[in-house]
């Protein structure tokens, strides 16, 4: 079940106390935002590594191994050496040299932190390590979140609170079934919500849609042309034909658009984007809710 990384700690706590009773705005700093990130991860390291050689001697090949695979995912040089700490690395150089203001460096740091948070090695605990990036994102004032899905940790943006529990998350968790549409919902909420990347969060949401359908049905039917096999579906599963009808309708609304909207991002609000990502997770629900409750009444 996915399931969102969530933490109040003291020192998270202590921050929100300050804040208030000193009417603080919290913002976010790019550069702080890094360096917590990276002390974080590199205080988690390095303490594996004081471990590892206390009991069973030199984690340098474990140390080693991790940052070569990292950088290979990145596309980076690896350059190994005889440093048994972190901030020593290649790697870590690399990585605090970024300008997170600039935005494919941006992404660049955030696909590391999603990396490291699944990598298997000696010298990280996931869960552990996933629990303190999750701090450093809130003492960051980043809006930003981790949830785990099954084994898997991800990194997307924040949304509304509620209705990303049952519209964003069981949707990841049911859509598990659905292996193509997932991987396309997933991408339309690692986007940043900025004008630039409009048109590529409605083309995932719609992509993500069809394909459910597609293999709901066993066809290859564009979105557009889903509205019988839709409608059987509801009937059959004895849904009510105004919520059929307002479905099927709300469908063809979604598509025009889509195809309107998605050829010009300048003509897309955030509010638009942020109500098309929750429609369309309600569209999924619907139609995962029914399967679920037909699954649970065969067994």
């Amino acid at each position: 079940m996915a399931q969102e990384i969530k933490v109040e700690t003291d020192n998270i706590k202590r921050m929100h106390s300050f804040n208030d009773r000193w009417e603080i705005l919290n913002t976010f700093d790019y550069e702080i935002f890094k360096i917590r990130c990276l002390e974080t991860i590199s205080n988690e390291i390095n303490n594996e590594c004081t471990k590892i050689e206390e009991m069973w001697g030199n984690p340098l090949e474990s140390l080693n191994s991790m940052c070569s695979n990292i950088s290979f995912i990145l596309g980076i040089k690896n350059y190994p050496d005889g440093f048994s700490n972190f901030e020593a690395k290649s790697l870590y150089k690399y990585l605090n040299k970024l300008d997170l203001k600039n935005m494919n460096e941006y992404i660049k740091f955030i696909y590391f932190l999603e990396i490291i948070l699944n990598i298997e090695n000696d010298l990280i605990y996931n869960e552990q390590l996933a629990l303190k990036i999750a701090e450093a994102f809130e003492l960051s004032n980043a809006n930003l979140k981790i949830i785990k899905d099954g084994n898997e940790y991800c990194i997307i943006y924040k949304g509304v609170e509620f209705l990303d529990k049952t519209l964003v998350i069981d949707n990841l968790k049911w859509l598990k079934k659905y292996e193509k549409s997932k991987i396309h919902f997933l991408k339309s909420l690692k986007f940043e919500r900025k004008e630039e990347f409009y048109r590529n969060i409605i083309d995932e949401l719609r992509l993500s849609l069809e394909l459910l359908f597609q293999e709901k049905f066993n066809n290859k039917k564009s979105l557009e042309n889903q509205a019988s096999q839709i409608g059987n579906f509801l009937k059959e599963n004895n849904v009510s034909i105004f919520i059929s009808n307002m479905y099927i309708k709300l469908i063809d609304f979604y598509t025009k658009y889509n195809n309107d909207n998605a050829k010009h991002g300048d003509k897309v609000s955030e509010v638009e984007i942020d109500y098309l990502t929750y429609l369309t997770g309600t569209f999924m629900r619907l139609i995962l809710q029914i399967e679920e409750l037909k699954n649970e009444v065969r067994e």
